[in-house]
């Protein structure tokens, strides 16, 4: 679930920034949890990260029309 929010979160959040989302609050766990578990390297094989300490982007790597494929 946790890769499929994420996902979610990065087409429709405008900003490019993800650490300054409202939906941010809806990831069930404070932003430090969330960071650290996206940093997590079972992670790498969806997302591309660039993270600075204040900035998070988030770039996919699998299209979604195929994730569910591809999803343990």
């Amino acid at each position: 679930m946790f890769v499929l929010f994420v996902y979610w979160i990065t087409s429709v959040e405008p900003k490019l920034n993800l650490l300054e989302s409202e939906w941010l609050k809806y990831s069930f766990c404070g932003r430090p949890v969330f960071i650290e578990r996206i940093m997590q390297k079972r992670f790498s094989t969806y997302f591309d990260l660039n993270y600075t300490g204040d900035k998070l982007k988030i770039e996919t790597l699998t299209p979604y029309s195929t994730l569910y494929d591809v999803l343990p």
